[in-house]
C-alpha cells in the first residue's frame, strides 16, 4: 500500500524505527530548549498522560536546497524563535489554538504545562526533504482520525 494511504499508526511505527528518534523534556521553556537538537528534521509534540500520549504537533525544520545542500533552521530554532500556531512561554506553558488569524496569534485559547509536554524529534539525513516526512505524518493523521493535530492549523 502506497504511504500516502497508510494511517497515522503504521506510518509512526515504520518511521520511528527508520529515523530512531530522540525524546525531549522539560519542566521549563529554558531547559526544554537546552535539550533541543541543533539539527534539521520532525519533531511531534505529544501530551502526556497516564493511559496514552496525545498527539498535538507535527511540525518540521530545514530544507533541501540546489546541489542536496541543507539549508534553513534548525528544529531549536524552529520551535522557539519561530512564529508559529503555538508558544512556549516564560510561564513554562505551552499555549495553542490561536483565537485570532495570523501568525503569530495575539491569545490562545489551549494550554498544557511543559511538564506534561514530550517531544519527539525525527532528524533527518541531508538527502530526505524534512517537509515530506511532516506531510506524509500529517496525511497519515488525517487517514486516521479524519482531522489534523489540536495544535496543527493547516497543511
Amino acid at each position: 500500500m502506497c504511504e500516502i494511504n497508510k494511517n497515522f499508526d503504521d506510518l509512526y511505527k515504520i518511521y520511528r524505527s527508520k529515523f530512531n528518534p530522540t525524546e525531549h523534556a522539560g519542566k521549563t521553556r529554558e531547559s526544554l530548549m537546552k535539550s533541543m537538537p541543533h539539527k534539521r528534521g520532525v519533531y511531534l509534540i505529544w501530551k502526556r498522560s497516564d493511559d496514552k500520549h496525545k498527539l498535538l504537533y507535527i511540525g518540521s525544520s530545514g530544507k533541501i536546497k540546489k546541489g542536496n545542500l541543507p539549508s534553513g533552521q534548525d528544529v531549536r530554532k524552529r520551535m522557539f524563535g519561530s512564529s508559529t500556531p503555538y508558544k512556549f512561554d516564560s510561564t513554562d506553558i505551552f499555549k495553542y489554538g490561536p483565537t485570532t488569524t495570523g501568525v503569530p496569534p495575539a491569545r490562545y485559547k489551549k494550554s498544557v504545562r511543559l511538564s506534561d509536554i514530550q517531544i519527539e524529534v525525527f532528524a533527518t539525513p541531508t538527502n530526505v526533504a524534512p517537509s515530506v516526512l511532516e506531510h506524509l505524518l500529517i496525511q497519515g493523521y488525517v487517514n486516521q482520525f479524519k482531522d489534523l493535530p489540536e495544535a496543527n492549523q493547516k497543511i
